[in-house]
């Protein structure tokens, strides 16, 4: 599997991580929730992560916060994997050679 993953830490502003996926030419976000937070909150500030993100690039969100909300209100291309989908995941985008 050659993927190579960057961790940019906690509290990192949404413009922030665009500019770095762009930098990188990532293709995922993957953001770990750690805190319980509204359901319209978190909606708002993905939304303003997906604005931000090259129209190709994914958001995967899981971690303590997520549970229980629902990923049918994110934005498009937010994904919430679990264990068995996040390693099908993992390696579709390993494959990918576009």
């Amino acid at each position: 599997m050659n993927l190579r993953c960057f961790y940019l830490g906690a509290d990192f502003p949404e413009s922030a991580f665009a500019d770095a996926v762009q930098r990188v030419d990532g293709e995922v976000v993957c953001i770990s929730i750690v805190n319980k937070v509204s359901p319209k909150t978190l909606s708002a500030n993905l939304e303003i992560l997906r604005d931000l993100l090259p129209i190709e690039s994914e958001i995967w969100v899981g971690g303590y916060g997520f549970e229980g909300l629902d990923i049918k209100t994110m934005p498009p291309d937010c994904h919430a994997p679990d264990n068995s989908e996040l390693g099908q995941r993992l390696d579709a985008l390993a494959l990918d050679t576009s």
